[in-house]
């Protein structure tokens, strides 16, 4: 910060491009290399007519500067305080799995124990109405007392036997119908006893609280993953940021330094300082796009341009079916243009490097895709795991390996439909031995460690 108009005009001859002016503050992120030609893209300035308003607003602005900062540089959580904090999720969880968790007790158990409670209530009778049947005509009773006494008291007898035997015909038909509508496979005591614990069940079903609580517990394993995930591509964002920046203050330089340039060139040679035009890049090698994937593969121009396809064909249906609009096509046809023009420049002595380092600065002329859609190698933890490495063994002619397979780590990534559905083609470069390049496998992103740790 500068105070008055001497020391701005000091400090301005001694540091050039970070001067100042008068009553200007100019902020810097912590870890700022003052060396890079970038930090003015990030540094902040806070004018006199700032400093001089209201204390608040300033207060204000100077905080937007570390909220802005703290978007784009987020500092993650020390790793023992993201487990203590996790230990306390966990702790939670265990409390929830116990208070909702039922005690087990065999049926006797929980029927005595109701017993019991019924035991310890005043109990109340409730009369039920006795059947009636249809009561006698009274002609038979008259007969019956003029019969003499025996008669009487045998047809009296028979009397009760029929109406005794209604009234259990009836309320065996009623009992066929309880069982019937119950859906019990017997009257007898176990099936009424599981009834009526099914009946006054008051502890919810075991089997999906547990069910619950195991998917609760897996979701928060995701969640931690995926916070994990989101810290490391915040602070790979805020490297971006900075990198764009400093690529942004090259860029304007070299757009000067050209202006220069051609300004100094046409004082002698107007002509030549303007005669240049942008023919635009270099154009696909192996020409015009296919109009399909199934002509792809078949096309002889890969041949003659020494790729040969080792790969399964039925991983490119799979892709086949996600690419509607040929956009995929079109990407894994430019990657195969590239290593046509690296070929080509690796055999006509014009490049002596690898794939990567020739998207990134290859020959002028030759074609070829970005950078970012070229990985030269796998991860770490993908090479290390055996069970992600082995789909990275892809044939390969017993020319060329005797197993007949090989570990193809460099791969184009060219295309992307979503974020769980990229393309992807893996190769084996033998350019040097035998002239030719091997594509081993040409379809969805193989299982790796990020994508793995995902799903999980």
């Amino acid at each position: 910060m500068s105070l008055d108009p001497n020391s701005a005009q000091e400090f301005n001859r001694r540091h050039n491009r970070r001067g100042v002016q008068t009553a200007t503050l100019r902020t810097y992120p912590p870890g700022t290399d003052l060396a890079d030609p970038a930090v003015e893209q990030a540094a902040r300035w806070l004018t006199p007519r700032a400093l001089a308003g209201p204390e608040p607003k300033v207060a204000r602005i100077i905080e937007s500067f570390v909220r802005e900062y703290q978007v784009t540089h987020p500092v993650p959580l020390a790793s023992p305080v993201r487990d203590w904090s996790r230990a306390f999720d966990r702790f939670a969880a265990q409390e929830l799995r116990s208070a909702v968790s039922p005690v087990s007790a065999t049926l006797q158990d929980r029927v005595a124990a109701r017993q019991a409670a019924r035991k310890s209530q005043p109990q109340t009778i409730t009369v039920i109405a006795p059947l009636v049947s249809p009561a006698p005509e009274l002609s038979e009773l008259a007969d019956a007392r003029s019969a003499s006494r025996e008669e009487t008291e045998i047809s009296l007898l028979r009397i009760q036997l029929a109406t005794s035997e209604a009234r259990q015909a009836e309320a065996v038909n009623r009992l066929e119908h309880v069982q019937e509508f119950l859906s019990l496979p017997n009257l007898e005591e176990n099936s009424l006893l599981e009834l009526l614990d099914a009946a006054t069940q008051t502890t919810p079903d075991t089997g999906a609280i547990a069910q619950l609580l195991s998917d609760n517990d897996d979701l928060r394993t995701k969640v931690e993953e995926l916070e994990d995930l989101l810290i490391d591509e915040q602070v790979n964002n805020g490297d971006l940021s900075l990198e764009r920046d400093r690529l942004e203050v090259l860029f304007n330089s070299q757009v000067r330094e050209t202006a220069f340039l051609r300004a100094k060139v046409a004082e002698t040679d107007p002509v030549s300082a303007y005669s240049w035009v942008d023919e635009g890049e270099p154009s696909n090698p192996l020409g015009e796009c296919p109009t399909d994937w199934d002509g792809l593969l078949a096309d002889p121009r890969l041949g003659s341009n020494g790729l040969v396809f080792t790969g399964s064909a039925r991983r490119i249906k799979e892709v086949a079916n996600l690419d509607l609009d040929g956009a995929g096509l079109q990407a894994a046809w430019d990657a195969f243009g590239t290593l046509a023009s690296y070929r080509t420049a690796r055999l006509a002595g014009s490049w002596d490097s690898n794939v990567h380092s020739f998207c990134q600065s290859g020959p002028v002329e030759s074609f070829h895709v970005p950078p970012n859609k070229h990985a030269q190698d796998e991860t770490s933890s993908t090479r290390k795991d055996s069970r992600l490495a082995d789909h990275r063994l892809l044939p390969v002619p017993k020319s060329v390996d005797e197993s007949e397979h090989v570990y193809m780590w460099a791969h184009f990534k060219p295309f992307s439909w979503s974020a769980h559905q990229k393309l992807r083609i893996h190769y084996y470069d033998q350019v040097t031995t035998d002239q030719t390049i091997y594509i081993g496998h040409v379809g969805a992103h193989l299982p790796s460690g990020s994508t793995d740790k995902i799903r999980r």
